[in-house]
């Protein structure tokens, strides 16, 4: 999954998701399914579930890497749009995954730290990382 080549630089976007490779931002997978799905919903218009399933596909790979990456959380929410628009249990089974390697990974104070980061990484980071898994797991939560 590429942006275009003349497409602005920005910290929390990647320019370039690699499947199957670990450490993938696939929070932006995620939420292109979940906005797909929504296009979907609207509109019944079919291009935009294939679209969404296309995206899905990408995300699984041939390789559970998705499921072992914080960077996975969004892919959780696109999973349970996709569920519910399909029923497909792997569409579920998916959104459980990633939502079990999150929950895996609290830490004893109950905050959470991105893969990679350092022990002392700091307070606002945990605080920030914190509520956004926490509000993609609620969101999953109301999904199914």
């Amino acid at each position: 999954l590429r942006t275009d080549d003349d497409a602005l630089a920005s910290p929390n976007v990647p320019k370039v998701l690699l499947r199957n490779e670990p450490v993938q931002g696939h929070f932006l997978t995620g939420m292109i399914m979940a906005f797909l799905c929504d296009l979907y919903q609207a509109t019944r218009d079919r291009k935009y579930l294939d679209g969404a399933l296309t995206m899905y596909e990408f995300g699984v790979g041939e390789s559970p890497v998705v499921y072992e990456n914080t960077l996975s959380h969004k892919f959780a929410w696109g999973c349970a749009s996709l569920y519910r628009q399909t029923g497909e249990a792997s569409h579920l089974e998916s959104a459980c995954r990633v939502c079990d390697h999150l929950v895996s990974t609290q830490e004893s104070d109950g905050s959470y730290l991105m893969d990679g980061a350092p022990a002392d990484w700091p307070y606002q980071s945990r605080l920030n990382l914190t509520s956004q898994f926490a509000l993609w797991i609620r969101f999953v939560l109301n999904l199914l």
